[in-house]
């Protein structure tokens, strides 16, 4: 592996535990990219530029790749992460999918979507709790040719 990329993000564990982890990436010499998670970390110490840095640093060292070969790693926009990676001299990108999932909280946001949702969590709801409901949206679906498909509430997560 001549030159590699990484990702890194720093997470909470449902019992509540700090963690940080590293991905390589790379393309071999069959031009197949390659990922490997390389190792997740416990953080218990605050999460400052400096100690996600360390991490960072030792991680690369442990496993004997050389951060000169480092072309990029893709992070969230934590202030802390952009700061390690700053710190280490590393050019760094950040998460589309994190980025994107920003944006489109920021729009569910608005009073009227907001509205919306709070009506079609009310639709799915009494669907939910109406066998009969049920069956006469499956009827419906049938007469119409259309595919089946059952109610769904949408559910808040976190970013990947």
């Amino acid at each position: 592996m001549e030159y590699f990329s990484a990702t890194t993000d720093v997470w909470t564990s449902v019992s509540g535990d700090p963690y940080i982890t590293f991905t390589c990436h790379f393309i071999d010499c069959m031009w197949e990219i390659k990922s490997f998670c390389l190792q997740t970390h416990y953080l218990p110490a605050d999460h400052t530029g400096a100690n996600i840095s360390e991490v960072l640093s030792e991680t690369l060292q442990q496993w004997n790749l050389d951060d000169g070969r480092l072309v990029g790693i893709t992070t969230d926009s934590g202030s802390n992460v952009k700061a390690a990676c700053q710190l280490l001299g590393w050019n760094r990108l950040s998460c589309f999918g994190h980025n994107l999932n920003l944006a489109v909280g920021k729009g569910l946001n608005d009073s009227r979507v907001q509205r919306a949702l709070r009506v079609c969590r009310s639709v799915v709801a009494a669907f939910s709790h109406s066998w009969k409901k049920q069956r006469d949206l499956v009827v419906a679906q049938e007469q119409k040719n259309l595919p089946i498909h059952r109610l769904k509430l949408d559910v808040v997560t976190r970013c990947v």
